[in-house]
C-alpha cells in the first residue's frame, strides 16, 4: 500500500493536552511573549502566553510534547535535544518560521560594525576590491566547539540570498582567486571577519548580512525529534555553518516539509545516529554558477601550471592538507549526508543549486522519489565505506553534472532502479582569469561507479530499469577493462536500462572476470563521436571501440525513440514511443531480475520495456499527486469534519481516526464515496490522525485538531 503523509497544522485559540503530552507556544515577534510566561497560550492573560525563545520550550518539555512556533526569525542554537527528549517542532499561523544560525547583530542594517580597510588588488581579476572588516563581538569569539570555524566552514549570505565565497586563507582572500557572479568574498580569522566587494558602491554597514556562528546549528544528541513545516512549508533552517541539522549519539530525526537554505551540510545523520526520516523537504544550496569545480574540491590541480588560468594558489596546491585551505570542502556542500547504521529514509524531497545532493555512507538507506537539479557534482553518491543494503529508486535528476556516483563499497549491495538520471549539465572546472572567460569545462555523466566490492556475489552495485542521459557518456561501471591498479569493480551489473549520450556511449566498463554483467540494455548516441566505447588499460591509455565481452548479452545499439517535451521536460522527454526498439513487443529481450533484488517480483511481471518508464506513462511518483486532491475542513473542528476528494481522483473506501498514541477512536467503512462527513463531537479536545483509505490502495494521513 502506498502511504502519503500530509500534515495540516493551523493556529488554534486555546491550548490543548493529549494524554501526558503538552503543547507550548513560542512567538518571537509577539510583544507580550516572554520566557517568564507558562507558554500555554497564544495570547497573554496573566502568566498565560507564549515563550520568547525555542530554547525555553525545550528546557521545560516532557516526552511527547509539541512546540508550536509563531512566525519570525529565531537566532538560536537548539541544544538540550538529548536522550529522553521526545519533541515535535511545528509552525502555527500563516507566517514563515526561520531558524537562523546567523549572528543577529550583523542582520540589522546600519549596525556600524564594519570598518573600511581600503582596497586590495587581485591579479586574477586585474581589479581592486573594496575590503571591510569587523572584530568579533565577544559572544562570537571563536571557540573550539561553537565558534566560527576558521578553516572554511563558515557561510555569509546577503539580503538578496546571495552566498559569498568563503576563503580559508588570508593570501587566497587577498588574491581573490575565485570568480563569482557578483565578485564577493569573505574570510574569517581568529580575530576578525573580512568582506570584499568588486562593486565599489557596496557597504556592509548599509545592508543586513547573515553570517553563521554555530558549528552545529541544531544538534539532536540522543533525542527523538520531529520538525514539520506543515502543508505550506512554513519552517526554514537557514544560514548554518558546518552542519544545519545533525543527529548523533542515538538521535532519531524526522524532518518533513521543511526548507533548508544555504549552509554547508544541511542534514547529517552521523555514524552514531539511530535513524533519520527526511521527506517532502526543499534544499537550496545557493551555489554561484561561476564557482569552479576545482576550487570547491580543493583546487588540487597542477601546481606548476599557469595560476592565472587555473584559478589556484601555489600555496594551496603545495599545502600538506589542501582541503583545509579550500573555500568550501567537498563534504560541506551537501543537502543530506547519511552515515548511520540503522534505517535512513530520504524520499519526496527537492534538492537544487548545490554541490552534491545525497551522500550515503552507512547501512540500510532508502532513497526514493526525490527530485534533484542544478548540482555542480553528483546528485546521489554512495560514498566509500563499509555498508550494506542501499536502495535508490524512482528518483529524477536533471541539469546535473553527475547523477549517481559510487566508490569502493564493502560489501554492498546497492540497488539502483527505475530512476531517470539526466546529466545534461556542463560544469566549470575553473575560470580563465587571463582571458576573463570560462576555462576548462567538464561534460555531464549520469553514471560513475568505480572502486570495488568485495568478492562476494551479494555485493556490488546493480542498475536495472533506469534511463540514463549524459552529455559526455552514459554508461560507466568500473575502473578497468583490463588491469588498472586494484580498483576493479566486482559483482556488479546493468540490466534493462536505456543509455543515451551526446558523445561516446560508455567509458570504463568493468571486466568480465570480475563478474560485471551488462545485459539487455538499449544503448544510443545522438552525436557522431570518433568512438562509441572506451575502456582503461595499464598506463591509463584508452582502448577505443573494444569488443563487447561475452558477458554482455542481448544489448542493442539503437535510437530509443523518445517522445514528448524536450530535455527540460524530463518526465515527458524520456517516455518511449510505441515503435521504440526498447519495447519487448518490438523484439527487445529483457533480462529477468534476480528474485532477491528489491522490486524484482513486480518488475519481472509488469515491465515490458527497458528504461525507467513503462509505456508512455510518467514516472510513478508517490508524493505530490494527491496533495491537492483531498480537502479536510474545518480544521480545527468543533465536531463535524468534511472530507472531499477532487473530481477524477480515487474515491474513499474507509476513514479512521486515531489518537497520537495509536488508539482508534472512529471508524467508518464507505462504498466508494467522493465525500464523507464524520462526527467527532464526542472526542476530547486534542490532536488526532485522520487516516483515509482510497480504492486505489493509497492511504493518506492528516493531522487535525479537535477543539
Amino acid at each position: 500500500m502506498k502511504n502519503i503523509a500530509i500534515l495540516i497544522i493551523v493556529a488554534i485559540s486555546s491550548a490543548f493536552n493529549l494524554a501526558t503530552a503538552n503543547t507550548y507556544y513560542i512567538a518571537v515577534e509577539d510583544t507580550c511573549a516572554s520566557d517568564l510566561n507558562n507558554g500555554t497560550g497564544i495570547t497573554c492573560v496573566g502568566s498565560d502566553g507564549p515563550f520568547k525563545t525555542i530554547g525555553k520550550g525545550i528546557q521545560i518539555s516532557s516526552p511527547g510534547d509539541t512546540l508550536l512556533i509563531g512566525q519570525g526569525m529565531y537566532f538560536e542554537q537548539l541544544r538540550g535535544l538529548n536522550a529522553g527528549i521526545e519533541i515535535t517542532f511545528m509552525p502555527y499561523g500563516d507566517g514563515m518560521v526561520t531558524l537562523s544560525a546567523a549572528m543577529q547583530e550583523y542582520t540589522v542594517p546600519n549596525n556600524g560594525l564594519w570598518t573600511y580597510e581600503g582596497t586590495r588588488f587581485s591579479y586574477y581579476h586585474n581589479t581592486n576590491f573594496k575590503v571591510y572588516y569587523s572584530d568579533y563581538l565577544p559572544q562570537y569569539a571563536p571557540k573550539a566547539a561553537d565558534g566560527p570555524n576558521t578553516l572554511s566552514h563558515n557561510t555569509l549570505v546577503d539580503d538578496n540570498g546571495r552566498r559569498f565565497w568563503s576563503y580559508g586563507d588570508s593570501l587566497l582572500f587577498t588574491q581573490h582567486h575565485v570568480k563569482g557572479a557578483f565578485g564577493e568574498g569573505v574570510y574569517f580569522d581568529l580575530n576578525r571577519i573580512y568582506v570584499a566587494f568588486e562593486d565599489q558602491n557596496k557597504d556592509p554597514n548599509t545592508v543586513p548580512l547573515y553570517i553563521s556562528k554555530f558549528g552545529h546549528h541544531i544538534n539532536v544528541f540522543g533525542g527523538k525529534v520531529t520538525f514539520d513545516g506543515g502543508p505550506d512549508h512554513l519552517l526554514t533552517v537557514d544560514h548554518s555553518g558546518r552542519f544545519g541539522l545533525i543527529a548523533q549519539n542515538g538521535g532519531q530525526l524526522t524532518v518533513r516539509r521543511t526548507n533548508f537554505n544555504h549552509g554547508n551540510t544541511q542534514v547529517y545523520s552521523t555514524k552514531t545516529a539511530k535513524s533519520a526520516l527526511i521527506e517532502d523537504c526543499d534544499f537550496f544550496g545557493g551555489f554561484d554558477p561561476l564557482w569552479g569545480w576545482r576550487d570547491v574540491k580543493g583546487c588540487k590541480g597542477n601546481p606548476l601550471g599557469d595560476m592565472s588560468k587555473s584559478g589556484c594558489s601555489l600555496l594551496r596546491d603545495l599545502s600538506p592538507n589542501p582541503d583545509t585551505l579550500s573555500g568550501i570542502s567537498t563534504n560541506a556542500t551537501v543537502a543530506i549526508f547519511l552515515y548511520s547504521d540503522s534505517m535512513d529514509i530520504v524520499r519526496n524531497n527537492r534538492i537544487h543549486n548545490i554541490w552534491k545532493g545525497v551522500i550515503v555512507a552507512g547501512d540500510n538507506a532508502l532513497i526514493e522519489n526525490n527530485r534533484v537539479w542544478d548540482t555542480y557534482d553528483t546528485a546521489f553518491e554512495t560514498e566509500e565505506g563499509y555498508f550494506t543494503n542501499c536502495v535508490i529508486r524512482k528518483n529524477m535528476t536533471w541539469n546535473t553534472f553527475g547523477s549517481h556516483s559510487g566508490v569502493t563499497i564493502y560489501p554492498g549491495p546497492i540497488h539502483v532502479y527505475e530512476n531517470i538520471f539526466c546529466s545534461n549539465k556542463n560544469v566549470l572546472v575553473n575560470w580563465d582569469f587571463a582571458n576573463d572567460s570560462p576555462g576548462i569545462v567538464w561534460q555531464g555523466k549520469p553514471m560513475k561507479y568505480w572502486g570495488r566490492g568485495i568478492n562476494d556475489p551479494s555485493g556490488g552495485t546493480h542498475y536495472y530499469y533506469n534511463t540514463f542521459y549524459g552529455v559526455r557518456s552514459a554508461l560507466r561501471i568500473g575502473g578497468a577493462c583490463s588491469v588498472w591498479s586494484d580498483s576493479h569493480v566486482t559483482n556488479s551489473s546493468a540490466y534493462n536500462n536505456v543509455f543515451v549520450s551526446e558523445n561516446e556511449i560508455s567509458t570504463d566498463v568493468g571486466r568480465e572476470i570480475d563478474n560485471v554483467f551488462v545485459k539487455s540494455n538499449l544503448l544510443h548516441t545522438t552525436g557522431t563521436p570518433a568512438f562509441r566505447y572506451t575502456c582503461w588499460e595499464d598506463g591509463n591509455d584508452y582502448i577505443t571501440n573494444p569488443p563487447m565481452p561475452a558477458s554482455w548479452t542481448n544489448n542493442l545499439e539503437a535510437d530509443p525513440i523518445l517522445i514528448g517535451g524536450n530535455i527540460d521536460s524530463v518526465h515527458q522527454y524520456f517516455s518511449l514511443h510505441g515503435t521504440s526498439p526498447a519495447r519487448q513487443a518490438n523484439g527487445f529481450v529483457l533480462e529477468p531480475i534476480p528474485s532477491n533484488w528489491p522490486g524484482a517480483s513486480d518488475l519481472n511481471q509488469m515491465r515490458s520495456n527497458a528504461g525507467a518508464l513503462e509505456y508512455e506513462q510518467p514516472l510513478n511518483v508517490e508524493n505530490i499527486s494527491l496533495d491537492n486532491s483531498v480537502e479536510i475542513y474545518p480544521n480545527p473542528t468543533d465536531g463535524q469534519l468534511h472530507i472531499k476528494i477532487a473530481d477524477g481522483s480515487p474515491v474513499i473506501s474507509k476513514v479512521e481516526v486515531m489518537t497520537i498514541l495509536g488508539s482508534r477512536v472512529y471508524h467508518q467503512q464507505n462504498n466508494s464515496a467522493a465525500s464523507v462527513v464524520i462526527g467527532l463531537e464526542n472526542l476530547k479536545p486534542g490532536l488526532y490522525l485522520v487516516i483515509i483509505e482510497l480504492d486505489s490502495d493509497t492511504q493518506i494521513t492528516r493531522k487535525i485538531i479537535k477543539r
